[in-house]
């Protein structure tokens, strides 16, 4: 059996008990690790994030955290017509739920009174009046 002599390189590096590979090791061990913080789980008390959203006037950390799905300088805010959300009781973006205007031509709805035009197609959009569409459309004042 022959033995195969090491190289000179090959003995310095072995022979080197800090070697770069020893020294990365050494300060991967050796240097502290700070943790992340823990996930905030809720914005509010018992509400957002994992929990049922959270009422107009809580904090929040995203618009998913609030009933109205809008989050404004971390407080959840009321559902309005004016919000460009579609949230509250809209059948489409700030329109067609009695209480916001009613909703243009194209916009979802579910009966005629939620429409500008009375008219709610089969589709379940906002239709221009024609004369089949089963509804009286009043022309003028």
């Amino acid at each position: 059996m022959r033995m195969h002599a090491l190289s000179p390189e090959a003995r310095t590096a072995t022979a080197r008990p800090h070697s770069r590979c020893s020294r990365l090791h050494a300060a991967a061990t050796t240097t502290p690790v700070t943790a992340p913080p823990p996930p905030k789980l809720q914005s509010d008390v018992d509400c957002g994030g994992p929990c049922s959203p959270c009422v107009a006037g809580k904090a929040c950390d995203r618009s998913s955290d609030c009933q109205s799905t809008v989050c404004t300088s971390n407080v959840c805010a009321a559902a309005s017509c004016t919000d460009n959300v579609l949230n509250g009781a809209e059948r489409d973006v700030d329109c067609g739920d009695g209480v916001c205007p009613a909703c243009a031509i194209g916009k979802t709805c579910i009966a005629g009174f939620g429409c500008a035009t009375g008219v709610c197609g089969g589709d379940s959009l906002c239709a221009a009046p024609t004369c089949t569409d089963n509804v009286k459309v009043r022309c003028g004042p």
